[in-house]
């Protein structure tokens, strides 16, 4: 700010719209005072500035003395003035003289009180909150002890104000008063002490803001924030119970599952046993029932014996391939990687296509028997998808193990498919997602139409030590 910009402008009586500088009114030779006083304003804005001049008023030379003071707002202050004069008597500041050049800038109370709490200087925004309903009446209270205050607040920060002992010489305080309205307000008042320099008089400056309705409205707010907060907490109680509820839930959903599962497998094994001995046993007496016809038959019926045989033995096949996808017996006497690799030949014998299979897992390691047969089951069920669906002209299977997880891929050069399509996805894909999370894993399925398809899966290896820790 400028000295220029920084010369306050008031606005005349008589006009609304005539706006004069006030340095106008400055005689030439105070003018170096007018410019140290908005100087001091603008280095120490926290603190009231008064100071002595002369003005040319009506063609006469009056003193009057100049309070200038600042009022805190967000990212700096608000200058405020005001022009006090001396009548003959000395006991009333008295403005007739200087009417004209005397503004009411300020929208609140602003009044001056000497050691008594007697009103000696008071604005119209004072007079019209006290009672006064223009400018020109003066205030119906003639010192601030007829005001009824709200405890001692108030008089405690005037003393204050008036003994000098505080550190700061702005005090701020927000004070009760029973309006004469009958209502109770709040008032945010800041204390100014100052010294007249003519007669050395001291003063307290004092501003009042009503800030009634803002309180109300923060306390509103504040019941508001509070009743939010509550709500808050209870809807957060709702979701930690639901939420709890929903992992109750899903627990029971992955028991039922994990049971389901496992009684698949009990089944199959009984299927499998079944079909091995009792099956597999009348087909192998049945046979041999034939052989001893077909050493007792004419001639003629050698032949319909011969292929009766050949179309037992293939049933038989057939039976003993079922029972063994079922249940390889091979996965529980020789453990995963044997079983697997007796799987692929049997998938090459069957559909004729070239397959390649990796792995750092020796046959002598050990994997925990669960996670061996989720690993041979996710292999099948994608190998039978590929014969089935794929059109494929090779397939690459690769198990690696570590410390930590066991990571399966399996690749086809296939058709392929889009991923939306999993969304209704068969109950063997199901079966295969449904295993691995059992077993804390993923599975991710990528595939495009013409691009053929992989299946990556990992599982958390069990105990830490993955499977490298060889079988006894």
């Amino acid at each position: 700010m400028n000295e220029a910009a920084a010369a306050l402008l008031w606005q005349s009586s008589g006009s609304s719209s005539t706006v004069l500088p006030f340095s106008k009114f400055v005689l030439p030779e105070d003018a170096e005072l007018f410019l140290n006083h908005l100087r001091r304003c603008r280095s120490q804005p926290q603190n009231p500035n008064l100071t002595r001049l002369r003005l040319e008023v009506a063609e006469q030379a009056i003193s009057v003395d100049l309070l200038t003071f600042g009022t805190p707002v967000q990212g700096g202050y608000v200058f405020r003035s005001c022009l006090i004069s001396r009548s003959a008597k000395g006991s009333l500041f008295h403005l007739e003289s200087v009417s004209q050049l005397v503004p009411d800038l300020l929208h609140n109370p602003l009044v001056a009180v000497n050691r008594q709490a007697e009103i000696v200087w008071s604005n119209s925004a004072f007079r019209r909150f006290f009672g006064a309903p223009t400018m020109e009446q003066s205030c119906c209270i003639t010192s601030l002890r007829g005001i009824q205050w709200a405890g001692a607040e108030f008089a405690q920060k005037l003393e204050t104000a008036f003994s000098g002992k505080a550190k700061a010489q702005v005090l701020l305080a927000d004070c009760g008063m029973h309006h004469r309205a009958g209502a109770m307000l709040t008032l945010s008042i800041i204390f100014r002490r100052l010294r007249l320099a003519a007669s050395e008089e001291t003063l307290v400056l004092i501003e009042m803001q009503n800030v009634t309705e803002r309180l109300r409205a923060e306390a509103s707010r504040d019941l508001l924030l509070e009743e939010t907060e509550r709500m808050s907490q209870q809807l957060e109680g709702r979701v930690r119970l639901r939420t709890k509820e929903l992992s109750i839930a899903n627990n029971r959903l992955q028991d039922l599952s994990s049971a389901m599962i496992d009684a698949q497998e009990r089944e199959r094994r009984r299927l499998a046993v079944e079909l091995h001995d009792e099956v597999g046993q009348g087909l192998t007496a049945l046979n041999l029932m034939l052989a001893e016809v077909s050493r007792h038959s004419s001639s003629g019926q050698e032949k319909p014996l011969a292929e009766a045989r050949l179309a037992l033995a293939r049933v038989a096949e057939q039976v003993r391939m079922l029972s063994l996808s079922l249940r390889p017996q091979v996965l529980d006497d020789f453990g995963l990687i044997t079983a697997l690799k007796w799987h692929f030949e049997q998938f090459k014998k069957l559909t004729r296509l070239p397959l390649s299979f990796s792995t750092n897992v020796g046959s002598r390691f050990h994997v925990e028997p669960t996670i061996a047969l989720t690993i041979y089951r996710v292999t099948q069920e994608a190998l039978n998808n590929i014969a089935k669906h794929a059109a494929a002209k090779k397939v690459q299977v690769r198990l690696n193990c570590s410390k930590s997880k066991y990571l399966l891929n399996i690749k086809d050069d296939g058709r392929g498919f889009s991923v939306d399509m999993l969304a209704t996805a068969s109950t063997g894909l199901s079966g295969m997602r449904e295993r691995v999370r059992l077993l804390g894993g993923e599975i991710h399925i990528e595939s495009a139409p013409g691009n053929g398809t992989r299946i990556q899966c990992s599982i958390p290896a069990r105990g830490g030590d993955g499977c490298m820790r060889k079988t006894t």
